[in-house]
């Protein structure tokens, strides 16, 4: 027996092994790491998505925040207006109104 006979198969015999088994175990293992690249890819994109939907998310949230806070300030300029209005009103000063012409 030389050694091209040790990997020759004869296909009728149920006894011998279609390929080696180093072959079969790089086959196997090619397999293997294109699933598991596949794998890493489509979780790769689903990562890129997750955290793409976290920033316009958050974006969303601090632009509300700004919001209320500047529609806060306003409230509390409007007040303090009002209660100056009213201060001076009861202190004996003529607040001139708003809507009235000024004099000539």
């Amino acid at each position: 027996m030389t050694a091209s006979d040790a990997t020759t198969t004869d296909p009728t015999d149920p006894t011998a092994p279609a390929v080696t088994t180093g072959q079969t175990d790089l086959l196997d293992l090619d397999a293997e790491l294109a699933a598991l690249t596949a794998a890493d890819e489509a979780t790769a994109a689903a990562l890129a998505q997750d955290r793409a939907r976290g920033q316009r998310r958050e974006r969303r949230q601090m632009r509300a925040a700004w919001v209320a806070l500047f529609a806060g300030l306003l409230i509390s300029l409007g007040c303090f207006a009002s209660i100056a209005w009213h201060d001076s009103a009861a202190a004996g000063a003529d607040p001139v109104p708003v809507h009235a012409p000024a004099a000539p």
